[in-house]
């Protein structure tokens, strides 16, 4: 909640950043021809005359030759390729060599080239001093970026939540594990009060406990065999068991009490029966309703316990907390790493994340020559309003490889860049990228729009991927992925 407050702060601050917008484009033009946004700046550039540069011989597509190519374009200065073959053949050539540097820089950056001429047996190919400056802080930026990304992810928690990963790689299912291992080990080392408040929320419960005029509920018989323990309900109880005051629990678990000898027994559902409810699978089976298993508020109230979200290690960012270097992730994981980092999440200063770009009115777009405006993003310089965030975020995605589009619409007076990915399986996915993964009213940030407009554009998912994914030659009308396609 912490979080959302902070989106609502800048929201406030974000609507007066655009109504200066407004106003410094010129209403009457933007009444009748919308925002007018800038064309980014091409991927390769026309150079008429080779630059003074270091020179790289390319003979064959190998992790050598690739090496070679990075180190000279690591340097920040223009470089001429000696590739082998005619236009067509070293072309060939170079796009092959292309994964190999992404590989040699470790964080899937590409570079950008101009033919030049044949002669002889070979063709000849410039980087511009611009272009060889845009790939060396790309690699620079992301590196830092990943680096940022591996100091969120490497605490304790994960560390032990991990474990559960690596014995269940089905999300669902480690949810429900961890729910049920939670249950029974919180009605097994647990002796209620009456004031708790929980014992009679199922009356054959509190017929029992009349029946045997305690609260003794120590004796669990379980209908089937105990799931393996897992790592996540361990610190759920050892930490967070003060937020189970909820009787809900025994409507969930509960199969049958009996006394036995003026001691009462409490049986418990198996595994399979508790995972195979529809409303524990709704509960318990998707992230965006895990932290109701932790604690429910009051009517009215919209407190949690701070941290409680975070005890469940999800696939994606499991993916991420293993995976070494950056250019081994999926694009889709390209895509949801930069966008775990919050770099791009719409910042009005460093308090809050200190690596991040910020927003400011005053700025519509990068510099003109990409080198400037990558080590911008490095340099932790960059700024603008939504127009440049999207085209910073172009000029990232271009650099990995990865089809992008720039967005916009008047209505909502905002613009935004999509990509295009696939996951490890091969599946593509179509991604507004707003402030993060997705539109970003449905990350808890509600853009500066008026309540009319925001019922009518916003107000829905299906609203939100259907405004955002418009006029994308070959996007869907719809969202077409979901979490678990973050692979």
């Amino acid at each position: 909640m912490k979080k959302q407050k902070n989106y609502m702060k800048r929201t406030k601050r974000g609507w007066k950043s655009l109504v200066s917008l407004c106003l410094s484009l010129g209403i009457v033009t933007s009444m009748f021809f919308g925002v007018a946004y800038p064309k980014l700046p091409e991927t390769t550039g026309y150079i008429s005359t080779v630059e003074a540069a270091g020179s790289v011989k390319v003979i064959k597509a190998d992790k050598s030759t690739a090496a070679k190519v990075h180190k000279q374009l690591y340097r920040g200065k223009a470089v001429t390729l000696k590739v082998k073959g005619g236009q067509s053949s070293s072309q060939k050539l170079l796009k092959k060599l292309m994964p190999k540097v992404q590989k040699a820089n470790k964080n899937g950056v590409i570079f950008h080239y101009n033919y030049i001429n044949t002669k002889g047996n070979y063709s000849y190919y410039t980087v511009s001093s611009d272009d060889a400056q845009l790939y060396m802080y790309s690699v620079k930026f992301v590196n830092k970026l990943w680096k940022t990304i591996k100091t969120k992810l490497n605490t304790d928690l994960n560390k032990a939540l991990y474990q559960d990963y690596l014995r269940n790689k089905n999300e669902q299912s480690r949810m429900l594990h961890t729910a049920y291992d939670f249950y029974t080990r919180y009605l097994v080392a647990t002796n209620y009060a009456e004031s708790d408040g929980v014992c009679y929320s199922n009356q054959k419960i509190g017929d029992a406990i009349d029946a045997v005029g305690g609260w003794n509920l120590k004796k669990i018989v379980y209908s089937g065999m105990s799931p393996q323990t897992t790592v996540a309900s361990e610190i759920l109880m050892r930490n967070y068991s003060g937020m189970m005051q909820n009787g809900e629990i025994y409507d969930r678990i509960i199969k049958s009490i009996k006394t036995v000898d003026g001691e009462m027994r409490v049986q418990v559902m198996s595994y399979k029966e508790f995972a195979s409810n529809k409303k524990v699978k709704k509960l318990y089976g998707d992230e965006n309703t895990w932290c109701s298993m932790y604690y429910k508020p009051s009517k009215g109230s919209t407190t949690y316990f701070k941290g409680a979200n975070h005890l469940f290690l999800r696939n994606r960012e499991a993916i991420l907390y293993k995976t070494k270097n950056f250019c081994d992730l999926s694009a889709a994981m390209k895509v949801y790493a930069i966008g775990y980092s919050d770099y791009f999440s719409c910042q009005f200063s460093h308090s809050n994340i200190s690596y991040s770009m910020i927003y400011d009115s005053n700025i519509y777009y990068p510099p003109a020559q990409t080198g400037k405006a990558m080590k911008n993003l490095y340099k932790n310089k960059a700024k603008g309003v939504c127009q440049a965030f999207a085209a910073y975020e172009r000029i990232l995605f271009d650099q990995l490889n990865i089809t992008n589009y720039f967005n916009s619409n008047f209505n909502i007076n905002h613009a935004w860049s999509v990509v295009k990915v696939k996951n490890s399986k091969g599946k593509t996915l179509w991604i507004p990228f707003d402030y993060g993964i997705g539109p970003c009213d449905s990350r808890g940030i509600r853009l500066a729009v008026s309540d009319d407009i925001w019922k009518k554009y916003l107000s829905t998912d299906k609203k939100r991927y259907k405004l955002y994914l418009a006029n994308i030659p070959g996007a869907p009308t719809k969202k077409n992925f979901t979490n678990a396609d973050f692979n």
